[in-house]
Order: C-alpha cells, then structure tokens, then sequence
C-alpha cells in the first residue's frame, strides 16, 4: 500500500503556466524493504526481521524514515519528498495542497484502513517545502498591508513632528515613490517576488524617511527667519550632507548581504540598498521641489 502511494505522489505535477513542479524524490521504508527483498535470502525472512536488520544497518537512514515507539506504542512511517527548490511559491504551495489531498484521499481507503486494528491517526504534511512554501505566500500577500500600514504611521508621526500636513505629505511623496517603482519595474520586468523583494518596502521607507524628518525640521527653523528659498538653500546645505553620508553607510550595510547564499537575502540587500538610493534621490531631489512648488 504504501509503494503504491509513492507511485501516486510520483505522478503528481503541477504548474501555473509558465513551469511545471514535480516531486523529485520520493523514499520510504518500503523501497529499503522492497530493495532487500530483491536478495533470496533476505526476501526469506519476515518483515519485522528485515526491518531490524536495517535499523541495524543503516540506524540513522532509519531512524529517519520509522520513527520510535512512544507512549501509544505507536510507530510512525516517513514518506520523504522533495521538489525542486528553485519554483515560484505558488507553485509550492499547489504542489503541497495536490500532496495534501493525495494524502487524505489514499488514507481514507477502505484497503488501508483495514490493515490496522484500530482507526489509525490522520497523516500529517510537514517538512521544509510546507513551512517556507507557506511563509512565502503569507508574506507576499501581506507586503502591501504591511506598505500601507507604514506609511500610515509615518506620516502620522511626521505630522505630529512638522505640525502641517502639507508637509507631512510632502515627506512621504520621495520615499514612497521609489519603492513604488521599484516593485512596478520587478513586476513589468517579471522578475518572481521572493521573502526577500516583498520585505523592501516597510523596511525602505522606514529607513529612508530619516533624512526627510532632519531636512523638514531644518527647514522650519530656518523658515520662522528666512525666506523660503533661503530655508531651502540651508536645508540642502546643512542636511544633505549628512544624508548622502548616511544613506551611503547605509548602502554598505545593506549591500553586504549580497555575499549570502540564500537567495531572499540577497534580493532584499539588493533591493533595499537601489530604495535607499531612491529615497535619497528623492529627498534631495523632489522634496525641495515640492516645498518649493507649495510655497
């Protein structure tokens, strides 16, 4: 029963147009036995000796794949799976859900219900694909709330800073748009989201939106005894320095994780650092234009 499962889950396959996902690998037990009884005198014995002369064998390949005894005296068997990495979380999480249902459907056969004394326990999916897959998608699905939700904050606390909304406004104009690009260009260029891609745009603008306080405060210390354009021009001088310095130590940090070797790292150092520079651009760029045009 349990190799015909493994012929099912092995002719599973699922795709979203673009790529078909398969189950590369699929192992149990029953291939170990079933490959030991392929010998005459190993096929001779019974299967609980055959399964204790593996444990012996081979203790952590079994150990893997039939787990100890507990308190219920229960054993349980391990159907390792494995798919490719390199596959959009849509086609992970589908690929779970076929397993999933594969599962429930197989288990709920009178044929393999019958082989135990008692209803035995419901089969449970768990595993690296099913935890990262499900990850993925939640946080994918989340990065536009979590975008909202900042910058909602955001300009609440500007406006409590530079008490006008004008110019809480105009803060978060430079710091949004990049970011905005940013996801519009992936999206135009069909570049696949990761954890990593999706993460960008809280933790940008939360970082590039530093240098938009310190030059609106400037601005409106200068502003109480200066005209405008001379608030502006001491703003530029005094925190644009300062930002550029900043954001660049930024850039560093951030462009480090490029090294790793897990991809999300990666994008998200990527991603964040070209934001960033986005951000800077835009405070120094589009934020005096837009003090300039409101005044």
């Amino acid at each position: 029963e349990v190799l015909l499962l493994e012929d099912q889950l092995r002719e599973l396959s699922v795709s979203d147009g673009q790529e078909e996902v398969r189950l590369t690998k699929v192992l149990s037990m029953a291939d170990a036995d079933e490959a030991g009884r392929s010998m005459t005198l190993i096929a001779a014995l019974p299967a609980s000796t055959r399964i204790r002369g593996m444990k012996a064998a081979m203790p952590e390949f079994s150990k893997a794949l039939l787990s100890q005894p507990k308190g219920d005296r229960q054993h349980w068997l391990r159907i390792m799976l494995r798919s490719r990495e390199q596959a959009s979380a849509s086609n992970k999480t589908l690929l779970v859900e076929r397993v999933d249902l594969t599962l429930r459907q197989f288990t709920n056969r009178p044929e393999w219900t019958m082989l135990f004394d008692q209803p035995p326990p419901a089969a449970e999916l768990a595993g690296y694909h099913v935890m990262l897959g499900a990850l993925v998608d939640r946080v994918l699905a989340d990065q536009w709330a979590c975008f909202l939700v900042a910058s909602t904050g955001i300009l609440c606390l500007m406006l409590l800073a530079t008490r006008s909304p004008i110019l809480a406004i105009y803060a978060l104009v430079p710091n949004a748009l990049p970011i905005i690009l940013m996801l519009g260009t992936l999206g135009l260029l069909g570049v696949r989201m990761n954890m990593g891609a999706a993460m960008i745009a809280a933790v940008s603008l939360g970082l590039s939106v530093d240098s938009s306080i310190h030059y609106l405060l400037h601005y409106q210390r200068e502003r109480k005894h200066k005209k405008p354009a001379r608030a502006l021009g001491s703003a530029q001088e005094n925190v644009g320095l300062a930002a550029v310095l900043a954001t660049v130590a930024l850039i560093a940090g951030f462009i480090s994780l490029c090294t790793s070797e897990f991809v999300p790292t990666v994008v998200f150092g990527a991603l964040a650092s070209l934001t960033m520079l986005g951000g800077l651009f835009g405070n120094l760029v589009v934020l005096p234009l837009l003090i300039g045009q409101g005044k």
